[in-house]
């Protein structure tokens, strides 16, 4: 630890004496380490945050966490915890919330855009709930924006392909010029 001192800095070196204590009254407590800014693992937290995201009662917070705060640490967890961990609580969670489909759908398309082709089929039950819901105002643009992705990924699912272009075609006879414009 003398070797690097000068390399981790005061503050570094301290957090670090204090883990590596002999003295086990000394050591930090799991939860403090989690505290100190050293030992944040962003990842970690995402996944933390979202086993007890049913504990939030603000349906904005729970919002704001699903499409920004996991959204934006997905490249940080590793694909396989994707399917391990994330999808069994939307499962378990989310199934009946359809309004926070919008909000579940940034992460779904980003999982779905990076994942192992062998992964798709795991997200395809989502996937068709996100489309079968499409009808909702706050989804439409969500799924005309991840066009590509899906029929990039989706290419072989018929149903997800119809719906979509029964999308499209609703979109370009809508009066609605913002939903034109998504679709050119």
């Amino acid at each position: 630890m003398k070797c690097i001192a000068d390399e981790l800095g005061p503050n570094l070196l301290d957090a670090m004496e204090k883990v590596l204590s002999l003295d086990v009254d000394k050591r930090p407590t799991v939860q403090f380490l989690a505290l100190i800014k050293y030992f944040d693992d962003p990842a970690l937290s995402t996944l933390r945050q979202l086993d007890d995201i049913m504990q939030v009662f603000d349906p904005e917070q729970k919002n704001a966490f699903l499409s920004q705060t996991l959204y934006d640490n997905l490249s940080l967890i590793p694909e396989n915890l994707w399917f391990v961990r994330i999808l069994p609580r939307f499962d378990e969670f989310f199934i009946d919330c359809y309004d926070l489909y919008a909000a579940l759908s940034r992460p779904l398309f980003y999982m779905l855009d990076q994942c192992e082709s062998h992964n798709i089929i795991k997200l395809k039950s989502w996937i068709h709930r996100i489309v079968y819901q499409a009808i909702r105002c706050t989804l439409t643009p969500l799924i005309l924006e991840n066009m590509n992705v899906l029929f990039r990924r989706m290419s072989n699912d018929k149903e997800i392909e119809d719906q979509i272009q029964d999308l499209i075609v609703m979109c370009i006879k809508s009066q609605d010029t913002h939903i034109q414009v998504k679709i050119i």
